[in-house]
């Protein structure tokens, strides 16, 4: 086949599928939204929405660092959905320059209260909600960047922390410095999180739950979730489990022929055995859910019943066997890799492997972007009717990189799509516009 390229006059965008993006952004009003969040210094409160939003539409694109910014901003349609207001990438690191602790605290409020709206809007018959919670350590090479401290294993690092409920949306994003214990900042986490929910008929019966890795099992940890009437379940911590072992006494087989049954996280056959954990300073009678595998160098010998010869894995939890029993808690638990999912998604699909600033503060507000451009790129893939929502590479080949030629009259601007593109479109446009401010009851 004879390939040729010619010119055209013709004025064309690979972006046009963000016009659902930015028509999902209208109908939260979350230029207004964030206003009462933004630092006022430099050009405004006004400007810094507008340059706030751009930022949050170029992770959506899929920027990976300031510079990208006004690449993207060559492109017609781009610039449209940014209401045609360009700014250069010094310009966007001044309005994160002037982010202070104070500012993105703010702003991770801002993000919970978004987060439930979403919710409300597309998933206001579940009973329950459920918060995974977990933090990962961000390798980082400059050295003079603030918050910067060496890992354990040598390397500098940040720390990341964020919480996500079952479906994807995100509720909190902090990043923190190097080196920071795990547990560090979950108890605000989980009161602003709780505190936030919405004051509906439906959210009062609401169940609240809570999922977290070993590093969270603190009785700090444990108390804030009873003050917020929050059932927990927590893996156990090696040194916690140990002592509790030799009070389990009846355990229970599983029959690896059930489809449905509980084998060691590596394959194994296994017992669950249960017994209970209290504490001073900490509130109530807490249940442990234990399982526990024969070695696998002691697999094929007979050997009398011995607590060594086995390996354990442990779960701390406040809810009641009348609720779930052994089994039912262990694959609860294990439901949570939905966190490890998003975290992942955040620092591949995202680029939150890199910041591009050398204040931490200024970093804290350019990760909240990107979490607020996750939460609207999860509600796109809602709204499309996908019971599976994809992750950020599938979302922007489907949603985003739609083809347009624009054309201008007058005042107007039209986007003409191919022929399916445009009935796609069109038909994720007539969803938003039927969004409405507001809680469901």
């Amino acid at each position: 086949m004879n390939i040729k390229i010619e010119p055209t006059q013709k004025v064309l965008s690979s972006f046009a599928g963000l016009l659902p993006i930015q028509k999902l952004m209208e109908s939260f009003n979350f230029k207004d939204f964030i206003s009462k969040s933004l630092p006022s210094q430099h050009y405004g409160v006004r400007r810094n929405a507008q340059k706030f939003e751009n930022l949050v539409l170029g992770f959506g694109v899929g920027a990976s660092c300031l510079d990208d910014m006004q690449i993207l901003h060559n492109d017609l349609g781009f610039n449209i959905m940014c209401d045609e207001k360009k700014y250069t990438p010094k310009s966007y690191g001044n309005l994160l320059r002037s982010f202070d602790r104070y500012n993105c605290k703010l702003m991770n409020y801002q993000l919970v209260e978004l987060a439930y709206k979403m919710r409300s809007k597309f998933l206001s018959k579940k009973e329950s909600i459920t918060i995974d919670i977990d933090s990962t350590v961000i390798k980082q090479y400059g050295k003079k960047m603030e918050g910067v401290r060496k890992h354990r294993n040598g390397y500098l690092c940040l720390d990341m922390i964020t919480a996500c409920d079952e479906f994807g949306f995100q509720y909190w994003h902090d990043v923190r410095k190097g080196n920071t214990h795990t547990a560090n900042g979950s108890k605000e986490m989980i009161h602003e999180i709780f505190n936030r929910m919405p004051h509906t008929s439906h959210y009062k019966k609401i169940r609240k739950y809570v999922r977290a890795d070993s590093g969270y099992c603190q009785k700090e940890f444990f108390n804030s979730c009873f003050a917020k009437d929050a059932r927990f379940v927590v893996r156990m911590r090696a040194d916690m489990l140990e002592p509790l072992i030799p009070r389990i006494n009846n355990w229970v087989a599983q029959n690896p022929k059930r489809k449905d049954c509980i084998m060691f996280y590596d394959g194994r056959e296994c017992e669950i055995g249960k017994t209970y954990y209290t504490r001073k300073k900490c509130h109530g009678i807490l249940r442990v859910v234990v399982i526990r595998a024969l070695k696998e160098s002691l697999k094929n010998h007979v050997l009398a019943e011995s607590p060594n010869n086995y390996d354990y894995f442990g779960w701390i939890s406040s809810i009641g066997e009348h609720e779930m029993n052994n089994e039912e808690l262990i694959r609860f638990y294990r439901k949570r890799g939905r966190i490890e999912n998003c975290i992942r998604e955040m620092k591949s699909g995202y680029d939150l492997r890199h910041y591009p600033c050398l204040k931490l503060s200024a970093n804290k507000a350019y990760g909240l972007a990107a979490a607020f451009a996750y939460n609207f790129m999860r509600c796109l893939a809602l709204i499309s009717g996908q019971k599976k929502v994809p992750y950020a590479k599938t979302l922007r080949i489907r949603f985003i990189h739609r083809p347009a030629q624009i054309v201008r009259h007058a005042r107007t601007v039209v986007f003409r799509y191919a022929e399916h593109h445009y009935k796609e479109v069109s038909n994720w446009l007539d969803k938003i516009t039927q969004i409405q401010l507001g809680y469901t009851t």
